[in-house]
C-alpha cells in the first residue's frame, strides 16, 4: 500500500497536463516579491508591515524595481510612499501603470473606508538607502492558493489570468509594462 501512494500521486500530477504545472509555478511565483530599487537620486525607506496590522518605518522612493512581482521576473517603474506607527499606517504604491493606497495597522483597517481598507494579508519588506534598496514582501494568500491548487482548487481565482494586467486593466502580457531582459520596451 505504501508503494501505491507515490505512484497515485504521480498519476495525478501526469494526468493534470501541462496547464496545471504552469499554474502551480505562476502561483509559487506569485506568493512573494524579491527584488532590488534603484533610484537616480539619494532616497530612504526602512519599513516592515507583517502581516498587515503592524506597521513600522517610513519610506519614500521614486524609481526602478528589478526583480520578482506578481508571478514575473523583470524591471518596472516603482513609486512608495510608506509610514506606519504600529497600530495605524498607509501605503501608497505604484508599479507601472497600477497604483494601489491602502490603510494599515488594526486602527486603519477599522477606520478607513472599503476603498482603502486592508484586505490581503501581505508581510511587506523594504530597506532603500541612498540608490539601491531591496524589496523581499510575501502575499500569504498567494502561498494558501499554491497549497489548495495542488488538490485542484483556486480560491483565489487567478489559475491563468495575468495577474498584473488584470489588475492595471491591460489585456495580455504583450502589453505590460514589465520589461522582460532581452527585450525592448515601448514605453519611455
Amino acid at each position: 500500500m505504501k508503494k501505491l501512494l507515490p505512484l497515485a500521486l504521480v498519476s495525478f500530477l501526469l494526468l493534470q497536463g501541462c496547464a496545471y504545472m504552469e499554474h502551480r509555478a505562476e502561483d509559487a511565483l506569485e506568493a512573494f516579491d524579491l527584488g532590488f530599487t534603484v533610484t537616480k537620486t539619494p532616497q530612504f525607506s526602512a519599513y516592515v508591515n507583517c502581516p498587515t496590522v503592524l506597521p513600522i518605518g517610513y519610506g519614500n522612493i521614486d524609481g526602478t524595481y528589478i526583480g520578482i512581482h506578481n508571478g514575473r521576473v523583470g524591471w518596472q517603474e516603482h513609486k512608495r510612499q510608506e509610514a506606519g506607527f504600529i497600530l495605524w499606517g498607509r501605503e501608497r504604491s505604484s508599479w507601472s501603470s497600477f497604483e494601489d493606497e491602502r490603510d494599515v495597522g488594526v486602527a486603519g483597517i477599522l477606520t478607513s473606508d472599503d476603498k482603502r481598507r486592508s484586505t490581503a494579508p501581505i508581510c511587506i519588506h523594504h530597506l532603500h538607502l541612498g540608490w539601491l534598496g531591496i524589496v523581499w514582501n510575501i502575499h500569504w494568500s498567494e502561498i494558501g492558493d499554491f497549497f489548495a491548487g495542488i488538490v485542484g482548487f483556486d480560491p483565489m481565482h487567478d489559475d491563468g489570468i495575468d495577474v498584473q494586467a488584470e489588475k492595471s486593466g491591460q489585456a495580455d502580457r504583450s502589453d505590460s509594462p514589465i520589461e522582460i531582459p532581452g527585450e525592448v520596451s515601448t514605453e519611455h
